[in-house]
């Protein structure tokens, strides 16, 4: 009877670390875990940007992290986790999607093709876009660099777990947003993002990235505020993204 006791209690605690571990911002030491992640270097803005790769030559990110710089001033980092190293690459076109606003960073989405190839590079590996909403709320989380949390900002990438929301739960909070607007809410901790695009990431396919102008920054707190994202999802944003790169021919589940 003790003995069962005692291995509740283990089960209790094992559990509850687990959902602590699950529920907070955490470091990224192993880029081998996020494969499709990418830092974007705009040495003519002297902004910077995080994106996802997508095939073997291109990377998705967000339009507003991308300045109207030649693509010669533009670098793209793949393979390490440290800020500005890896594999280097240069752009060989950048395309923003035609509707593209600034102002309330409505289509907020650019693709860069690249010089070269990532196949065959270690640590690099492309990931699948989501090409259906789900119907229920789901976990996700979002990979990316210049994450400020604990006080603090290193130049290795953060993760930060969060959950899909409604757009009625969204605008009850932040207002209606556009239908290229995914909306979710971070399960715990807090701080900022310094930069955008970060990939966003529901049941291992990237669903969207993170909106965040280089003037201004989104914060999360233990309140559970509620972020904004691109919704890879959107039928605007998929007749662009397709339009460059082949649709997958899988089947989304859930």
């Amino acid at each position: 009877m003790k003995q069962s006791v005692k291995l509740l209690l283990l089960v209790v605690l094992y559990s509850a670390q687990l959902v602590k571990a699950q529920d907070s911002v955490t470091d990224v030491d192993d880029i081998a875990d996020y494969p499709y992640a990418a830092f974007i270097d705009d040495q003519y803005s002297h902004y910077s940007g995080n994106g996802a790769i997508i095939s073997n030559t291109h990377v998705i990110t967000t339009a507003s992290a991308i300045s109207p710089a030649p693509s010669v001033m533009i670098n793209v980092y793949v393979g390490n986790a440290v800020m500005h190293t890896g594999t280097r690459f240069k752009p060989k076109n950048i395309q923003k999607h035609p509707k593209y606003n600034f102002t309330p960073l409505e289509y907020n989405v650019a693709i860069i093709t690249i010089n070269g190839t990532f196949k065959g590079l270690p640590n690099v590996k492309p990931i699948s876009i989501r090409t259906t909403a789900f119907r229920n709320p789901v976990n996700c989380f979002s990979v990316g660099w210049g994450v400020y949390s604990n006080f603090s900002i290193t130049p290795m990438p953060r993760r930060v777990n969060y959950q899909l929301v409604t757009d009625q739960a969204c605008a009850a909070k932040r207002g209606p947003q556009p239908t290229t607007i995914q909306c979710a809410s971070a399960l715990k901790g807090s701080g900022y993002f310094l930069i955008g695009g970060n990939p966003f990431v529901c049941g291992n396919q990237l669903y969207g990235i993170q909106r965040v102008m280089s003037t201004s920054y989104t914060y999360f707190t233990n309140d559970q505020p509620i972020d904004l994202f691109v919704k890879l999802t959107a039928a605007s944003i998929q007749d662009f993204v397709f339009s460059i790169i082949p649709k997958p021919k899988h089947v989304d589940c859930h």
